[in-house]
């Protein structure tokens, strides 16, 4: 079902931009949102794997905006070694920063949500990026015996947010490390298909 995730977070965001004032986000399912992979003769329909975090200017981080529930739990079925290669960029990103508790205050779903941020620019621009996976996202490029559990790699929406704008509409920019070795993007959107419909928008407005 195509419907809006709004995500109206709970942030202390004020600390980072200044004096506060309500901060949405806007998830706008695609296409391929869900899809259904086969274990053994049970079907299971699958949701992605999504972050939405904001860094400053130099590229640091600062705070996790949104997180799939599954992910800030590192809680997955048939493995004790986590997926680094669901969500490389923004694991990566949060491990290189000096906020080890870059998690904490996030809007944390597990489905569609309704939750409240605060928060103000105060002069700054921020980058604000989202990473989407969904596993076992299968295709030509990507197939099982060369992507394993992963499918097509992690699809990265990205927007500078300047201290004078209302709304900001993050757009694809690249894509994420196939076996999440690395935190880095590859701005080339080639050998993603439904990737590309998994999110239909992903919108932040004050």
């Amino acid at each position: 079902m195509k419907r809006a995730l709004t995500a109206l977070l709970f942030l202390c965001l004020g600390a980072l931009y200044g004096e506060e004032s309500p901060i949405h986000i806007s998830i706008q399912p695609g296409e391929h949102y869900t899809h259904r992979h086969w274990f053994g003769i049970f079907p299971v329909r699958l949701t992605p794997q999504i972050a939405v975090w904001a860094e400053d200017g130099e590229g640091r981080f600062l705070k996790t905006l949104y997180l799939t529930e599954r992910s800030a739990q590192n809680s997955w079925r048939g493995t004790d070694g986590g997926r680094p290669e669901a969500l490389p960029l923004y694991d990566h990103a949060r491990n290189r920063s000096e906020n080890t508790d870059g998690v904490s205050g996030a809007s944390v779903s597990s489905g569609p949500l309704e939750r409240q941020a605060s928060g103000d620019f105060s002069g700054r621009t921020i980058l604000i990026r989202a990473e989407v996976n969904s596993s076992f996202d299968y295709n030509g490029r990507y197939d099982k015996e060369n992507s394993g559990v992963n499918g097509q790699p992690s699809l990265l929406y990205e927007a500078l947010w300047k201290s004078e704008e209302d709304r900001i509409i993050l757009k694809p920019a690249g894509k994420g490390e196939l076996r999440g070795e690395s935190g880095t993007a590859d701005y080339d959107l080639d050998g993603l298909t439904t990737a590309l419909s998994i999110i239909d928008s992903i919108t932040l407005s004050r």
